[in-house]
């Protein structure tokens, strides 16, 4: 029996590259868009979300085409909706970002296990990667869910997503927020002394004292 022509693999190949470039353009169009009009909101925490986004969807593109595919085609199928160029913050978007973490963490776990480590040293290697985690999320976990009254003193909490926090009464002090968006979040009572909100945004939503705000180089978005 023979198998299949050269023709054949190369038709195979052509269509399946084809269908993943539509796909990744798919995303990616999309991806500018809500890139831009998150930026024109105030929405500054984009800057280090999409990128982390694009460069993920890429590696899936190339080494997992089944799990990039249906992102591409439902961004496209978003630009069909109304106002889908204005909206800047849509379930696909947060549905997206879901997958390729998962699917990226996923493979990074099933790497990490095929090291020929001995057994204390993958324990170390796990250990030590947990606490960079840590230490590297836990003020924005702590300001974002738990930040009524919080001790967040010298935090780096920059471009963060604080929209809606409560943090009413928080300590603040010294703390970077530069970039953040603070939209809708409550600063009522919080102690913002010495801390750095250059280029932080806020709106109408937002309690707080507003001079403290704007003298800390935050800027309102109407």
């Amino acid at each position: 029996m023979h198998g299949p022509s050269q023709s054949t693999v190369s038709a195979t190949a052509l269509t399946r590259w084809f269908a993943l470039s539509i796909g990744f353009l798919g995303a990616f169009v999309v991806s500018l868009l809500y890139f831009v009009s998150a930026i024109a909101c105030g929405y500054h925490p984009v800057i280090m979300y999409q990128p982390l986004f694009l460069v993920g969807y890429g590696r899936l593109a190339l080494r997992r085409p089944g799990a990039s595919l249906p992102i591409g085609i439902a961004g496209w199928l978003l630009l069909l909706r109304p106002h889908a160029v204005t909206v800047p913050w849509t379930p696909w978007i947060s549905t997206a970002y879901a997958l390729v973490l998962a699917v990226n963490a996923w493979d990074l776990g099933r790497w990490l296990t095929r090291l020929r480590l001995s057994r204390p040293r993958a324990r170390l290697a796990l250990g030590l990667l947990l606490s960079g985690l840590v230490l590297l999320l836990r003020p924005y976990v702590v300001a974002r869910y738990r930040g009524h009254g919080a001790d967040l003193h010298g935090a780096q909490l920059i471009l963060a997503d604080l929209c809606g926090a409560n943090l009413r009464g928080a300590n603040l002090r010294g703390a970077n927020l530069r970039g953040a968006c603070l939209f809708g979040a409550n600063l009522g009572d919080a102690d913002l002394t010495g801390a750095d909100l250059t280029g932080a945004t806020y709106d109408f939503g937002t309690c707080g004292d507003r001079a403290v705000l704007n003298g800390r180089g935050a800027g309102m978005i109407n």
